[in-house]
């Protein structure tokens, strides 16, 4: 079976490599650098054409995976603080209401 470069390249694009992530491999591997240039030029404008999305960016995975841990950390210290506001909220409602009771 033959591969052609215009065929990986197009299968790199919809799985959401940048153009300069495709030159790199490519360039890695002996290709001419102007010709490739060209090549991912012609492809994104084929894209852009017929606009077909790519996937989500296989770098985005990688960064949700380390981000998770932090994110959930910050979830739960924005809960806690949630949690204090409502408290001095209510704290302050009773106090509202105190000061507005008629007095005898």
């Amino acid at each position: 079976m033959k591969v052609a470069v215009s065929d990986v390249m197009r299968a790199m694009m919809r799985l959401g490599f940048q153009d300069e992530e495709i030159y790199d491999v490519f360039v890695a591997m002996g290709l001419p650098g102007e010709e490739i240039e060209l090549l991912i030029e012609r492809l994104r404008r084929e894209f852009e054409g017929v606009e077909i999305q790519p996937l989500p960016l296989h770098i985005s995975r990688e960064v949700t995976e380390e981000l998770k841990p932090i994110l959930k950390e910050m979830e739960q210290s924005l809960a806690v603080k949630l949690e204090a506001i409502s408290l001095k909220l209510e704290l302050l409602k009773n106090q509202v209401r105190r000061c507005l009771q008629p007095r005898e």
